[in-house]
């Protein structure tokens, strides 16, 4: 693996994408001053130009595996986006060069700067939870019909707070474009803020 440049380098996994274009190995990703500079453990030198950026989308969520940040490039005359990842101990340096990145980017125009993972991703625990909060009010009216009120709302209150939680990770998640660069900072990293 080469040195790393000086700057807010990191190393990310190989990807298809990168072997696609001829980067071997684990891939060193720096900033260079016309962009990002990707060079491959094993071989292979890739220069991403910021003018070359249609559009790019930076987000994170929270896994049963941790946190995972990840930054979604597309690039004029590719098919698929570039995909940048954190792992772990890089964060310091994916979030500092993403940001640098972002920011030469939104130079070209803010709305090519955009915030969250997936709409799958941002909608996932809404749409798998909704159907628990339904059953819990069919079991409250049904089920429970001459009980109490409150005996009949205690099955819905769990899954109404999950509901809550799903709306609100669904509005932080959903892809949008960012109306300031402080908007983006907080998207590269949950902990922009703390900075």
């Amino acid at each position: 693996m080469p040195d790393p440049t000086p700057g807010p380098s990191f190393v990310m996994p190989s990807t298809g994408w990168f072997r696609a274009k001829g980067v071997r190995g684990k891939a060193l990703v720096a900033p260079a001053p016309d962009g990002l500079s990707i060079t491959g453990e094993k071989g292979g030198n890739l220069r991403v130009l910021y003018t070359q950026v249609e559009r790019m989308r930076s987000g994170w969520q929270d896994t049963k595996y941790g946190r995972f940040h990840e930054t979604h490039v597309w690039l004029s005359g590719e098919e698929k986006p570039l995909k940048l990842t954190w792992h772990g101990r890089n964060w310091g340096a994916y979030a500092a060069a993403v940001r640098g990145f972002g920011r030469r980017v939104a130079t070209l125009g803010l709305a090519k700067v955009w915030r969250g993972t997936s709409k799958v991703s941002a909608v996932l625990l809404l749409v798998l939870i909704t159907p628990l909060f339904l059953a819990s009010v069919a079991v409250g009216i049904f089920a429970l019909g001459s009980s109490e009120w409150w005996q009949r709302i205690l099955p819905s209150i769990a899954p109404a707070a999950l509901v809550v939680v799903g709306y609100f990770v669904a509005k932080q998640s959903w892809p949008r474009p960012v109306k300031d660069l402080a908007e983006f900072d907080a998207a590269v990293a949950k902990d922009a803020k703390r900075r």
